[in-house]
């Protein structure tokens, strides 16, 4: 922080608190608050009880965090509105934060008081507070400046406002052409509050670097052996907003929501808390520098949700179509530019491993997104990831649970599946590993806060806390009988801590150049020839629409006229087979249409479900009509529900023009003969729909194997001298002969 800037936010701070002291005191709320009376942002700990409560409490477009566990969800409310409708909805929870402002006021004088007494800290790069978005660019050069053969700025696209998306690579003879060695990726600041996100990939940065020049002979070893890019800030518009205004609370949000208070609102941009990318109005940019003059103190309003942006089943549970949701898929699959950029560079690199890093939970999360047992546009239920569990030639466990469970051993997180956490889809590693085959995680930093002091920070990188501080409440999530069980389907919360999460990225660019965790082509070749890989591929939307998707990705033979290059196996993961079930014909149907008038919070319409026989599973799907001209589906929030002797036993609530729920029976025994009810509620306009309902049973394990292979092209002095398909699976190594022909 530069004199000046600490000189204004000493003024700002006596502001401040000379507004705070004009306030009221606001006191927990225990129950709903008058329209007129104050309320402060809190961060709530919601009790869901039931996975059903949890889809429930998504489908209220509240603000919800990356921290949950087996029976809650954490919260943001930002109003009054945001009590209400938990409260009316019979949720229960308890106030963690009761004040979010006076904790931000707090941070920013704990802060202060750091820089002071530590004017270098033990991170690489010695910083002493958050940066701003300016300083990520600024480090970048300097570092290429200081070690100018082993990195690299690129830039891989532009934001909505027209930013850049820098990034740096580091590796060995990093300028020369790429040469088939592995990439370790890694992301920070996909949701602009999220400032840890960006500090702990720029350190890593600083911390390659460093160790190279130092000679560190592990650090060697892997820039030898393979490339790291680093894209710190991925959302830079959402975060130069957040930062910005991150040191200015939002003075609006603490007086009394009926009163429009214009000197307030102009005194601060209230972007602190902003998640989402700048994107105004679908499809349409906006002038650059724009974002901060639109609020967004609940973190929702304008803007795309990026981490939900992603074509790995995008519109599916755990993402929004409403576009003032904090989830917001947008109107397709990479719409944003940010997003586009991150698929590009993708599907240009062989990436073998990457993480994407995100606040707060402590965890490390990895594919499937979606809890295993529920049916995917292919019919078939989602599954585990075919590469869960793998073993190397060597005998080495190095499937994503194994390596999961040896980085959280090092930060203190709890390794878990993405579903554990809540569903989601359109997530980027979802979509990278779908996509490639390269290994994907989330890490979310820290315990309890979006943007804690600085200190916690430091502590976050170098493991420099105590396990106290680090171990979250055990995720103790069942897996789904009718999903089946894979390596075990462990995971800890682990009570000791070893290298922070400098071990553990390590440990991800460790995996990221081991050549038994993805694959192997050597050939002989021209020197100077230019080698291509490329597969074209179709997976599914959530709604069943197909998506085409390519890999691409190139390297040039060395003076030695042989070639070893890295890449990821040839047939991905969502055509392999996958651990889950095939499921029969449909046993029982019921198939009707009905209109479900808006009923708030009344039921609107109940149907009859006569199960005649036992079945392992059933299924129930609401569809919107397709209107009149056929050119839409009516987007009615038609909700489903499994009734069973007056109780609600399943449901989907997300905001779209279907859902569909899936049901196990009791703790996933199988369903029994009966009469059911399959009950639509609507929530919104007046609407027609289609209902489905039927039974299955469970036949067999995995699904249908679909086999692909990369087209290996050979290019002299720019004409296509040969050209054949490869087919690797991971862990092997194939020989090519002849490929320039």
């Amino acid at each position: 922080m530069t004199l000046r800037l600490r000189t204004t936010m000493v003024a700002l701070l006596a502001l401040l608190a000379l507004a705070f002291a004009l306030l009221p005191a606001t006191p927990a709320p225990a129950s709903p608050l008058s329209k007129i009376d104050p309320f402060t942002p809190q961060l709530v700990t919601v009790h869901t009880s039931t996975p059903a409560d949890k889809d429930r409490l998504i489908g209220l477009g509240l603000d919800v965090t990356e921290h949950a566990g087996r029976d809650y969800v954490e919260v943001v409310l930002h109003s009054i509105a945001d009590q209400a409708a938990l409260i009316d909805q019979g949720f229960t929870y308890d106030v963690r934060i009761a004040d979010m402002l006076a904790r931000e006021l707090e941070r920013i004088q704990l802060d202060a008081e750091f820089a002071a007494a530590n004017a270098v800290t033990d991170l690489p790069s010695g910083r002493n507070s958050y940066r701003v978005l300016a300083d990520f660019g600024a480090e970048i050069d300097e570092l290429v400046a200081a070690h100018p053969t082993v990195a690299k700025r690129i830039s891989i696209g532009r934001s909505v406002e027209g930013r850049d998306l820098t990034g740096i690579e580091i590796g060995v003879d990093v300028n020369e052409p790429e040469d088939g060695r592995p990439v370790f990726l890694m992301f920070g600041a996909h949701h602009a509050r999220e400032w840890p996100s960006a500090e702990l990939p720029m350190e890593f940065a600083h911390d390659l670097l460093e160790g190279y020049a130092a000679g560190d002979a592990r650090i060697t070893d892997l820039l030898t052996r393979g490339r790291a890019i680093i894209v710190p800030v991925s959302n830079p518009d959402g975060y130069d907003a957040s930062r910005t205004s991150g040191d200015v609370v939002d003075l609006n949000t603490t007086v009394p929501q009926s009163l429009y208070n214009p000197v307030t609102i102009a005194a601060t941009p209230g972007n602190a808390y902003k998640r989402k990318n700048c994107r105004y109005v679908d499809g349409q940019t906006q002038p650059a520098g724009t974002c901060v003059a639109v609020a967004s103190p609940a973190g929702i309003g304008v803007g795309v949700d990026l981490n939900r942006n992603y074509g790995g089943l995008w519109g599916g549970p755990g993402a929004s179509a409403d576009p003032s949701s904090a989830t917001y898929h947008g109107p397709a699959p990479f719409s944003e530019p940010e997003t586009q950029a991150i698929r590009n560079l993708i599907s240009t690199r062989q990436v073998t491993t990457l993480i994407t890093n995100h606040t707060f939970s402590n965890l490390i999360l990895r594919p499937v997104g979606v809890n295993p047992s529920t049916t995917s546009p292919d019919g078939f239920p989602v599954g585990f990831a075919p590469d869960e569990c793998f073993t190397t030639a060597d005998g080495t466990d190095n499937g994503m649970q194994a390596l999961g469970e040896r980085m959280a051993a090092q930060n203190g997180y709890t390794n878990q599946f993405g579903w554990e956490l809540y569903d989601t889809t359109g997530t980027t590693e979802d979509y990278s590993y779908n996509a490639t085959g390269g290994y994907g995680y989330t890490f979310e930093i820290g315990p309890d806060e979006f943007h804690p002091p600085f200190e916690q920070v430091v502590a976050e990188y170098t493991g420099e806390t105590s396990a106290a501080d680090r171990v979250t409440p055990a995720n103790a999530a069942e897996l789904t009988t009718a999903a089946g069980a894979t390596c075990g389907g462990e995971h800890h919360d682990h009570a000791t801590v070893g290298g922070g999460n400098r071990e553990a990225f390590l440990l991800a660019f460790t995996n990221a150049v081991d050549a038994g965790t993805h694959s192997l082509i050597r050939g002989e070749a021209p020197a100077g020839a230019t080698l291509t890989l490329q597969r074209s591929g179709v997976f599914p939307l959530w709604d069943g629409t197909p998506f085409a998707d390519v890999v691409a990705t190139s390297m040039t033979v060395e003076e030695s006229g042989t070639f070893e290059w890295h890449t990821n196996p040839s047939t991905r993961p969502f055509v392999q087979s996958r651990q889950a079930p095939i499921l029969s014909d449909a046993k029982d149907t019921l198939q009707v249409t009905g209109f479900a008038a808006p009923s708030a919070h009344i039921v609107a319409s109940n149907n009859t479900f006569v199960v005649t026989e036992d079945a392992d599973l059933i299924t129930a799907t609401v569809q919107g009509v397709v209107s009149a001209s056929g050119t839409a589906a009516n987007l009615n929030e038609h909700y489903v529900k499994i009734v069973k002797d007056g109780v609600v036993v399943a449901e989907a609530t997300g905001f779209g023009a279907s859902n569909s729920v899936t049901w196990t029976g009791p703790e996933g025994a199988g369903v029994t003969a009966g009469t059911y009810t399959i009950r639509v509620d609507n929530y919104l306009n007046p609407g027609a729909y289609s209902l489905t309902a039927e039974t299955r049973d469970i036949v067999g394990n995995g699904t249908p194997r679909q086999f692909e292979t990369w087209t290996m092209s050979c290019y002299l002095g720019g004409s296509l001298a040969g050209q054949q398909p490869v087919m690797v699976e991971r862990g092997q190594t194939v020989d090519v002969a002849g490929i320039c022909g």
